[in-house]
């Protein structure tokens, strides 16, 4: 039997799936949906920083990134910086980290961050962070050492 789950505001306690995560005070939804533990636990690092004025989880479309031939890489989150950078955030699994995939998603992200960065649209920096499961427990839930650690 299938149940439907309720939507929680318990944003650190056990992660769960299939639940919405309510009660965000930064994040541009009322309710955020995480594929993994440490997606959501990027999601309170960016909710608890000072320098962070607001965030998103990106859904599949929001943000597509070319790159390979006709694919889109839709990353994980955009986090916009009280000083104005914005910064688009991928979170993996240790194991994905050297993967031919996720290396070419980076380097796809890191090609549209430098395009929109000199692009004269805007006179913020855009910043990339791939964030693995051992960068985010080593930050100990500072979006400043995760930027730090993940950044390109």
């Amino acid at each position: 039997m299938c149940r439907e789950i309720g939507p929680t505001q318990d944003l650190a306690g056990a992660f769960k799936r299939n639940v919405g995560y309510e009660g965000w005070k930064k994040s541009m939804f009322a309710q955020e949906w995480f594929d993994s533990r440490p997606e959501r636990d990027v999601a309170n690092m960016l909710e608890d920083s000072s320098e962070v004025e607001w965030w998103v989880r990106l859904q599949v479309g929001d943000l597509p990134i070319r790159w390979e031939g006709t694919r889109d890489y839709n990353p994980d989150f955009v986090a916009l910086e009280t000083d104005g950078d914005r910064w688009v955030v991928e979170v993996k699994s240790d194991a994905e980290l050297e993967s031919e995939n996720v290396k070419g998603k980076r380097e796809a992200a890191l090609r549209w961050a430098n395009h929109v960065n000199h692009s004269g649209q805007d006179k913020h920096r855009w910043g990339y962070v791939l964030a693995g499961e051992t960068d985010i427990a080593t930050a100990k839930g500072s979006w400043s050492a995760l930027r730090s650690l993940g950044s390109a």
